[in-house]
């Protein structure tokens, strides 16, 4: 296991576990850029998703995920937005849309 630096401030870091191409930090973003893992998770959880968040539609929440995902990497507290491109790197660049999207 390793540690790979995310903040050049050194104030966050994600673990790499040995065996592994990417750190758990890029995995989160990975997943939360993939419609098709979102829409099956949104889908299994659905009961969840309307009784705490009162969204109905599986469509909206991925969509607001992703758009919350790219919030958090364009405003960590150290940087003012996106003008520059995502202040922490993540090895996903855009959601990943699969053969059957809607």
């Amino acid at each position: 296991m390793t540690f790979d630096k995310i903040l050049d401030d050194k104030r966050l870091w994600a673990v790499k576990y040995d065996g592994e191409k990417a750190n758990c930090f890029d995995q989160l973003f990975s997943t939360w850029y993939d419609m098709n893992w979102l829409r099956s998770f949104f889908q299994e959880n659905l009961a969840d998703l309307s009784s705490y968040f009162h969204i109905t539609d599986v469509y909206e929440a991925v969509m607001e995920t992703i758009d919350e995902a790219k919030r958090l990497e364009c405003d960590d507290g150290y940087n003012s937005g996106c003008e520059s491109g995502p202040s922490v790197q993540t090895s996903r660049k855009q959601p990943i849309l699969g053969d059957d999207a809607w």
